[in-house]
């Protein structure tokens, strides 16, 4: 079941069992193997499903959210350029972006002093402290198995 709503000249489709929105012109596809009421996703969001690991899904799904959480430490603020240099090949663009981000979902507190010019420090909740041991421990499970990843992707690109 499906209710259609029409938006600045556009039918979208919004499917209440999934909670997900669609364009039904968009989903046919060209191949004659997919059935008419194969949905397009649009604006799907990981709140519109209500799965509860979407903000760590999201959060890992960030290039940079988990380098930035890990480089900013436990106990000491770190101005915005601090952290910049500590990163290395981020952008400033990318970092602001990030930290916004970060901020947005609580695992960022940013302060800012009325001072000229301003100042601003940016702090780990006790939200990001808590996940920072699962981020510690993937990065470990990485530096751990770079060489065998390594190795299946050089095996890999040789078998195409």
């Amino acid at each position: 079941m499906s209710i259609f709503i029409r938006l600045r000249g556009r039918n979208y489709g919004v499917n209440p069992i999934f909670a997900t929105t669609y364009r039904p012109e968009r989903s046919l596809r060209r191949s004659k193997d997919r059935s008419l009421s194969t949905p397009y996703a649009v604006n799907r969001t990981d709140e519109e499903l209500r799965c509860p690991a979407a903000p760590v899904r999201a959060l890992l799904a960030g290039k940079w959210s988990a380098a930035v959480l890990l480089h900013l430490p436990p106990d000491t603020p770190l101005r915005f350029n601090e952290l910049w240099r500590t990163i290395p090949r981020i952008s400033e663009k990318v970092l602001a972006e990030t930290l916004d981000r970060l901020e947005r979902d609580g695992f960022v507190r940013r302060v800012c002093y009325p001072e000229v010019p301003p100042r601003v420090e940016y702090r780990t909740t006790e939200l990001a402290e808590s996940l920072r041991p699962l981020l510690e421990a993937l990065r470990d499970w990485g530096r751990d198995h770079l060489d065998a990843i390594r190795r299946s992707r050089a095996e890999h690109r040789r078998e195409r």
